[in-house]
């Protein structure tokens, strides 16, 4: 790759021929002009990530075009964040705009003589880099297609890392010299360098997903699978943890409980060297098909054997209870929960004259997803112009207000919020922002997973994808985390599964109808 990149930006192009001389009294660029239209040229997208960069400019508003488009050049090391104020209005110089293009994408630019940059000639140069393909002659091993794609995978940063280039020097040693060539691949030296450097940082949230894996993990954050039905997490080396089974899917049916270890999957053992998605791809299959799980649970070892087959997660479920609470099921916050949530909040709402059933959600063996999804859906929860959620990452603190859409039809109810230790992640964000801000709220059920990191899923062109953490989440009332720890319900009710099994009786939302406030 680095012979690419090199090739690359030894490519010197002159576009005076593209750009011809424009009259003198054509108007010119101002640097707000400049900073916001070149780097949505060059950069139009970026990762999470950058939106949570504090920048230090003391003269660009927040929530402007501008804005977002100098946190993705600080995120890419394009710009500095500096504590100044830019001077936005003076014009650009053409020498500026030449030196900038050959800085951040190694083209080099005929401008004519230097003065301050014109309209015309600007837009064409920026014409010219969002048309204009830029390939390597490699023999076909990769090609670069465009501009934003040379500055999205490649960093000055990288080559100058220590020992790169004996990570470089042992990819040819092993691919050119290893006595067995069958056993020498190229794309699975390449795959387990990538593996090797997310495990290196040793956060069970973070990890590499090869194409079929990438494609598996968003079918399920869009409620369809095909396996056993259960969200499981390498919570150590060799330590393959179920987060939580989902409801009604063969894994729940078999007896498959949050907590429970695999400790092998058809005889094969769970090793150190495995991540997530190594483990996961053993365990999932055709629908209709079988597979046998070697569990550990509170020290003993036994074999489920499960029929995998296929799974549609319903994200929100709503039904009024006999006895008149209104029951609200929230599986996972998956791609289109949050308007599954409204629809079931216009069912629960639905009589005016109803102002006091009890409104129960169920979060047991939800393991969390979008963190924009439940965002969306704490403004029933949040007074307006309070914050919900506080986000901290590298670049700073990120803070998400609520507009208070629906607070008033809930903060004179009684709400009981139902978890276990399969809820996780944003079921905990729900759970404690509803505690934090709803003046009737009981929390029944077990001590809570305990998860308050933000993962970003950041896709490749082969289709492969980088899912690693970003940030922290903290509840925007308290400012509460429970990292490791859990939340703690205000009536702690263990789950009787013989009284489940035998005679239908779910203990847990017997208490969550009968808690008294």
């Amino acid at each position: 790759m680095n012979r690419i990149l090199r090739s690359l930006l030894a490519i010197t192009i002159a576009v005076s021929s593209l750009v011809p001389t424009v009259a003198a009294e054509s108007r010119t660029v101002t640097l707000s002009e400049f900073l916001l239209e070149y780097f949505d040229t060059i950069l139009p997208t970026a990762p999470r990530a950058s939106e949570y960069i504090a920048l230090k400019y003391t003269n660009i508003d927040e929530d402007t075009p501008l804005y977002q488009a100098l946190q993705r050049a600080v995120y890419y090391d394009l710009i500095n964040n500096k504590a100044i104020a830019l001077e936005l209005d003076r014009p650009v110089m053409a020498s500026e705009f030449r030196a900038t293009l050959a800085r951040h994408t190694g083209q080099s630019f005929t401008l004519g003589s230097d003065k301050p940059l014109d309209e015309a000639t600007f837009q064409k140069a920026l014409a010219w880099l969002e048309a204009n393909n830029v390939q390597a002659a490699t023999g076909g091993a990769a090609t670069i297609t465009s501009v934003p794609v040379v500055i999205d995978s490649y960093s000055p940063a990288v080559e100058s890392a220590e020992n790169f280039d004996i990570l470089a020097n042992v990819y040819d040693q092993l691919r050119t010299s290893y006595v067995d060539e069958s056993k020498v691949s190229e794309h699975d030296l390449v795959e387990g360098a990538i593996k090797g450097m997310v495990e290196s940082i040793e956060d069970p949230h973070s990890t590499y997903f090869p194409p079929k894996e990438s494609q598996d993990f968003i079918t399920t954050l869009d409620g369809n699978l095909e396996g056993i039905g259960a969200y499981v997490e390498m919570e150590e080396a060799g330590k393959l943890v179920i987060i939580s089974p989902i409801v009604d899917s063969p894994a729940e049916k078999a007896g498959i409980l949050a907590g429970d270890i695999v400790r092998a999957v058809d005889g094969a053992p769970i090793t150190e060297d495995m991540q997530t998605s190594d483990a996961t791809a053993l365990i999932k299959g055709p629908s209709g098909t079988k597979v046998t799980l070697t569990i550990e649970r509170d020290g003993e070892t036994f074999d489920v054997e499960i029929t995998r087959a296929a799974i549609h997660i319903p994200f929100v479920t709503h039904n009024q209870l006999d006895t008149g609470e209104h029951y609200v099921r929230i599986s996972m916050f998956g791609t289109t929960v949050a308007s599954e949530f409204n629809a079931a909040l216009e069912k629960v709402f639905a009589d005016s004259s109803d102002t006091s059933s009890r409104i129960i959600f169920d979060l047991r063996n939800n393991p969390g997803g979008s963190l924009e999804e439940v965002q969306a859906m704490l403004n029933t929860f949040v007074p307006a112009g309070e914050p919900m959620t506080e986000v901290r990452s590298r670049y700073g603190i990120q803070r998400s207000i609520s507009d208070g859409t629906g607070y008033n039809r809930f903060k004179d109810r009684d709400v009981v919020i139902l978890i276990n230790g399969g809820s996780a992640s944003a079921s905990e964000i729900f759970t404690l922002v509803a505690r934090d801000y709803l003046p009737h709220v009981k929390i029944i059920g077990e001590q809570s997973y305990g998860k308050w990191s933000v993962q970003n899923y950041y896709p490749y062109y082969d289709g492969s994808a980088l899912k690693f953490t970003i940030a922290k989440w903290y509840s925007g009332g308290s400012f509460t985390n429970i990292d490791g720890v859990g939340i703690t319900p205000d009536e702690t009710v263990e789950l009787d599964t013989d009284k489940l099994k035998n005679e239908k009786i779910d203990n847990q939302l017997e208490a969550a109808r009968t808690v008294e406030f």
